[in-house]
């Protein structure tokens, strides 16, 4: 009995050993790291949203567009040996970008909070990381009807200027509270899946890759135009979201795996849709 717990102990210490090695490999040290981390940022630059509404004449429509993964290779700062993502690449080259690195899309350098989907969406739209301000269940937030009520974010603060503002995605918009967290913060429309189904875009409910999101997109657009002046498209993609990428009619096989594919199609998806942008009069 004693030679079997022995061996017991060892197996156990072993597992331990390979599961923190495992840890380790795959970062969740530094995740681990970054929950505790204190920092000063928000003491000295946050500030409470001021803006002179009645004297803001100078305005431009504004689309934003979420992705959920771009890879880049090591000469434009990512970390393959492949670049997925030319066209954005290319982009980034031809205009204003933000990099965390002295390469040309080093990308943002996360905090905590704002490195899962929903964090990115209030991280970047609100300036406050998703962190312990509320408890995941299922996916789905314990006040999700709440989520930073009060805090000005970004569809306030047009909102206020007089802009419509529309978030559009290929799934269910509940999901991930994201359809509480735009209602709560002034947006007018909201499109998931079902309403994408209700409004007659689609015919079933098993999804929306993001070629058909960016044509249903442009329809959008030219509706929202000719009937606002000023307007707020937010956009989030699905395609590329891991593990589980979908890879549509229109990717290529140029790579062995399937994610490679399906980043360099979003990546000229997305490209085209900012180019028929250029050509609109809005």
């Amino acid at each position: 009995m004693q030679t079997k717990r022995y061996i017991y102990i060892e197996s156990l210490i072993w597992f331990l050993i390979a599961l923190i090695a495992l840890a380790t490999h795959l970062g969740a040290n530094y995740y681990i790291e970054d929950l505790f981390i204190d920092t000063s940022v928000y003491d000295e630059y946050y500030q409470d949203v001021n803006v002179d509404y009645k004297n803001s004449k100078d305005t431009n429509n504004l689309i934003t567009i979420y992705m959920e993964g771009t890879y880049s290779d090591k000469e434009h700062g990512g970390f393959y040996d492949v670049n997925y993502i030319p066209n954005l690449t290319k982009l980034s080259e031809e205009n204003i970008t933000f990099s965390n690195t002295d390469k040309i899309v080093g990308g943002a350098l996360n905090s905590s909070g704002c490195d899962l989907t929903s964090g990115g969406l209030i991280g970047t739209s609100i300036g406050i990381p998703l962190n312990g301000r509320v408890i995941v269940l299922g996916h789905r937030y314990s006040n999700a009807y709440n989520l930073f009520n009060g805090i000005d974010a970004t569809g306030d603060i047009l909102h206020n200027l007089g802009y419509y503002n529309e978030f559009i995605c290929g799934t269910d918009a509940v999901f991930g509270s994201r359809k509480s967290y735009f209602s709560t913060h002034s947006y007018d429309n909201i499109l998931g899946l079902f309403e994408l189904v209700s409004s007659q875009y689609i015919n079933n409910f098993n999804g929306i890759n993001d070629h058909q999101l960016f044509e249903i997109a442009k329809q959008e657009l030219q509706e929202v135009t000719s009937q606002n002046d000023k307007f707020n498209f937010t956009i989030m993609t699905l395609d590329t979201h891991f593990p589980g990428e979908y890879r549509c009619e229109y990717c290529g096989n140029t790579y062995g795996g399937s994610y490679g594919n399906v980043l360099t199609c979003v990546d000229n998806t997305v490209y085209n849709f900012i180019e028929w942008c250029k050509t609109q009069d809005w």
